[in-house]
């Protein structure tokens, strides 16, 4: 019963070593080269590609990538401080009265040259929430706003 017990694990354990890995070597390559230095890198697989979630220079960070490597969406979570500064100009301008609660960065990539980028800003003040959107061109509009209760 004893040789049984082992024999039994061995071919569970040499089954568990052939895996099947989803993540190939191009999409590991490709990764590192967009984002060098990543750390606290988690991969999952989803229809049509992978998500890679991980931190870069202290912000949280996901990227889309297909089964061929390419890289086509990235979403960052930062604060006010990361944020660029014709951004906070414009937001702060036209918001005075509310401050920079967060901000969700999206990158979508098309290809090489075409890059867009928007991002969703959460404001608050005494008495609500408010999300903007800003795009690449500098619109900025209201997508959401809660009051505090």
């Amino acid at each position: 019963m004893k040789k049984f017990f082992l024999a039994i694990t061995a071919v569970v354990l040499s089954i568990s070593s052939f895996a099947y890995d989803p993540v190939n070597e191009k999409l590991i390559r490709s990764f590192e080269f967009n984002f060098p230095n990543a750390s606290q890198v988690s991969w999952q697989e989803v229809e049509g590609g992978f998500i890679v979630s991980f931190v870069k220079e202290g912000v949280r960070a996901r990227a889309s990538f297909d089964a061929e490597g390419n890289l086509l969406r990235v979403i960052r979570y930062y604060e006010e401080q990361q944020l660029p500064y014709e951004i906070q100009y414009r937001v702060k301008r036209m918001f005075p009265k509310k401050q920079i609660f967060g901000v969700i960065e999206v990158t979508s990539t098309k290809n090489a040259k075409d890059v867009y980028t928007e991002y969703m800003i959460k404001l608050e003040d005494s008495k609500s929430w408010t999300t903007v959107r800003v795009t690449e061109s500098g619109k900025v509009s209201v997508t959401e706003k809660f009051s505090k209760n």
